[in-house]
């Protein structure tokens, strides 16, 4: 899963692209390129491979839109701290489940059992960074603007 949020707290952010399968057989399976985002939201991004180059994208979601290839390549943040991750992606989860943003586990500060109690406040930054990433800048208040809809029933019909 890639995910798209760059920490404000950081002038720089460094990753690295992990390809899964290569659909062209140009750049080939595992580290294919290194990158950093800047906190203006810009990225650049140089490749690993035979044939080497580097370029520069407006923003982190530009540049996974033109190389993640339905999911076939992960990027991987290199200096995020391991709670802030969990975060980032509990709340891409949630928007990918559709989940009701009002039962988001940061608006009710619930933590995970799996999140040292000491890391709490570094999940709930992340989980933040990725509810606004997902749903907005204004996610607390998502389903009074929006309507939530059901995703999907399992063994049963859609109410």
């Amino acid at each position: 899963m890639m995910v798209a949020v760059v920490p404000k707290e950081s002038d720089v952010r460094r990753f690295r692209l992990i390809r899964k399968e290569d659909e062209t057989g140009i750049s080939g399976t595992g580290h294919i390129a290194d990158g950093v985002c800047f906190q203006n939201g810009k990225c650049v991004l140089s490749w690993r491979t035979d044939k080497t180059s580097v370029a520069v994208y407006d923003d982190i979601k530009t540049l996974i839109s033109i190389h993640g290839h339905g999911g076939k390549t992960v990027l991987e943040w290199v200096d995020m701290p391991k709670a802030f991750q969990w975060g980032m992606v509990n709340a891409a989860q949630d928007s990918f489940e559709n989940c009701d943003p009002e039962e988001c586990a940061a608006k009710h500060n619930m933590v995970p059992d799996y999140v040292p109690e000491k890391d709490a406040a570094l999940f709930l930054e992340g989980y933040i960074y990725g509810a606004e990433y997902h749903f907005g800048k204004e996610w607390r208040n998502f389903a009074e603007n929006a309507t939530w809809v059901q995703a999907m029933t399992v063994g049963g019909s859609q109410e």
